[in-house]
């Protein structure tokens, strides 16, 4: 079984508002990448995806 990763933020329940301040972008900005909106260029939505 492959070794999990470790998690940047605390696994439990954590708001957009933590993930948007983790990651250096607005809370808007994390939810069009957690809808799956465009408008979102890579570097950022990778920003955002690394600090869910």
């Amino acid at each position: 079984m492959p070794a999990a990763l470790p998690s940047p933020l605390p696994t439990e329940t954590v708001s957009i508002s933590a993930v948007a301040a983790h990651a250096g972008v607005s809370v808007a900005t994390v939810s069009r990448v957690m809808n799956e909106q465009a408008g979102v260029r890579a570097p950022t939505r990778d920003k955002v995806l690394a600090s869910v």
